[in-house]
């Protein structure tokens, strides 16, 4: 046995401890648990993840059982920032948008700086509307994948220190402008949805790009001559998200919606999306009349309707 997963009440630290004896278990995943404060014998996994909910007493845990930790996920934890500090040795942070209170640029601050730098690069991170700002991204140099929620402080210089970076998602980052783009050489994945501030001339630094996620809301349409690289195309509604990313107290606050999303002309469709090979718009149905479709699928262009599986945190 080389990987598990434990979601189950019944399973109790004892037992974890028990199947770690043989040396062989190198994986270990905890889910739902109501006991986890003695590890001595997982100092030998490769990969010790966490999900943390209410109902979890992982604050129990001993300074060096909070360095075994690789994966963290937060569900439902209320703890105090300093808490984190011990962390020293994670690669991926992930935390769902309930508890995205928590991402200060202290919270930030008192993880990443004392950070293991043995370990290798951080494989991600999810910023979720936060006070995190420029200074704060720059003990994230070298990480491999971040997704920034919502941010109104974080620029291009901010980006800087993600220069490099494999994939990346920003959506409804009002500061992050076209010269942000440039930081993304060497990105395959990239998600752009609501940063008005990135125009065509940003995207034509995107030419290497592979697998391209936008919104028809405040796209240029005219960038899909500078994308002829991309091999998998994703439109979704920016109208889903809408309501969650204005927000502030009250989802209720959020101001109307208006949709000022324009239709792709028959030209861009015939000399770029014609290109594509996979075109996803199951989360924007209305992006491709029914004609334009016919057309692309005629063109060898695959045109994928099915519904992607949406997980809370990172894959």
């Amino acid at each position: 046995m080389y990987s598990l997963v434990l979601r189950c009440f019944g399973i109790q630290a004892v037992n974890t401890e028990r199947l770690c004896r043989s040396g062989k278990l190198k994986s270990l995943s905890l889910d739902r648990f109501r006991e986890c404060q003695s590890y001595d014998l997982l100092s030998n996994l490769q990969y010790f993840s966490v999900i943390v909910q209410a109902i979890n007493k992982i604050e129990y845990l001993p300074p060096a059982g909070n360095r075994l930790i690789t994966h963290l996920y937060i569900k439902k934890f209320l703890v105090e920032e300093n808490y984190f500090s011990d962390f020293s040795n994670l690669q991926v942070f992930d935390v769902s948008p309930n508890r995205r209170d928590l991402l200060t640029s202290k919270f930030i601050t008192n993880i990443f700086s004392n950070r293991n730098p043995n370990i290798g690069p951080l494989e991600h991170l999810t910023i979720f509307d936060s006070n995190i700002d420029d200074e704060t991204l720059q003990y994230l140099i070298g990480t491999r994948s971040i997704k920034i929620f919502i941010n109104h402080n974080i620029t291009s210089k901010g980006i800087s220190f993600l220069d490099g970076i494999e994939r990346i998602e920003l959506r409804t980052c009002s500061k992050i402008d076209d010269n942000a783009m440039k930081y993304l050489w060497n990105a395959k994945a990239v998600s752009i949805i609501n940063c008005p501030l990135i125009t065509s001339e940003g995207y034509k630094q995107l030419q290497h790009v592979k697998h391209l996620t936008i919104s028809n809301y405040k796209f240029p349409h005219n960038s899909f001559q500078y994308l002829s690289n991309i091999e998998t195309l994703e439109v979704i509604k920016f109208e889903k998200y809408y309501g969650l990313d204005y927000r502030e107290k009250d989802v209720g606050m959020a101001p109307k919606f208006h949709d000022d999303s324009q239709a792709v002309s028959q030209e861009i469709i015939q000399q770029y999306l014609s290109k594509i090979k996979i075109i996803k718009i199951s989360e924007d149905p209305d992006f491709l009349s029914d004609h334009s479709i016919r057309y692309l699928i005629s063109q060898g262009v695959r045109i994928d309707k099915h519904k992607t599986k949406e997980y809370i945190f990172y894959k």
